[in-house]
């Protein structure tokens, strides 16, 4: 298979396992219990982002940090953006207050903690520590506050989470969590054929080079082939 092709379908692998993931998830928590706009902010949240860990996880496992960076700088900047400037030029966005005192300090604050860990050119694991328990904190506090939301958004939750009804065979549990396991399945495969697809194209630029370049064009060429 070509890698171009490689790359289309580990894209088309995201983009279905997480659609699964979430939607499993979602009807999970709700069938535990768990309020909707908690399953908003968790399962949800960390079900969308679920690709982007496994390529991160799968580029770092495959000796290639450059595209495990690369794939978070530019999925939060595309999402910032782009999609929001997108968004707010269809309609315009209303902000609550807790995303401008709290969400956002956060984004940035954790934008320049990153900053500050990279200045070496390295993420050391003690790093990647701090990091990963920053982001439980994170989860934690969302949780925590979620409980003094305001009835707009707590509606506006229970109307897209809402339960479903007993009847649905659609939604029953097992349904539910083949969906669950099938999306994680999914993701995982589809970032391994976006990853492999990635590195195989330099290999193939360095193919179609000719063979009597300079010496410093043939070590560029292996630069080139990380």
């Amino acid at each position: 298979m070509s890698s171009v092709l490689l790359l289309i379908a580990g894209l088309a692998g995201l983009l279905i396992g997480a659609e699964l993931l979430v939607r499993g998830g979602s009807k999970l928590a709700i069938r535990l219990g768990i309020t909707p706009i908690v399953i908003g902010l968790t399962v949800v949240s960390i079900g969308t982002s679920m690709p982007e860990l496994a390529i991160g996880i799968d580029a770092a496992r495959r000796s290639s940090p450059g595209l495990a960076v690369g794939n978070i700088v530019g999925t939060n900047l595309v999402n910032l953006l782009l999609i929001l400037g997108i968004s707010a030029l269809i309609r315009p966005i209303p902000l609550d207050s807790r995303i401008l005192r709290f969400d956002l300090p956060a984004m940035a604050a954790a934008s320049v903690l990153v900053f500050i860990m990279a200045r070496d050119r390295f993420l050391d694991r003690v790093e990647g520590v701090v990091l990963f328990f920053a982001s439980v904190g994170y989860t934690v506090v969302i949780l925590r506050t979620s409980r003094k939301e305001s009835a707009q958004l707590r509606a506006e939750f229970s109307t897209k989470y809402a339960a479903p009804e007993p009847d649905d065979k659609v939604s029953r549990p097992v349904l539910d969590l083949i969906y669950l396991v099938g999306g994680i399945v999914v993701i995982v495969v589809g970032a391994d054929l976006l990853v492999v697809g990635r590195l195989a194209l330099p290999a193939r630029l360095v193919l179609a080079m000719p063979s009597s370049a300079s010496p410093s064009s043939r070590s560029a060429r292996q630069r080139l082939n990380w």
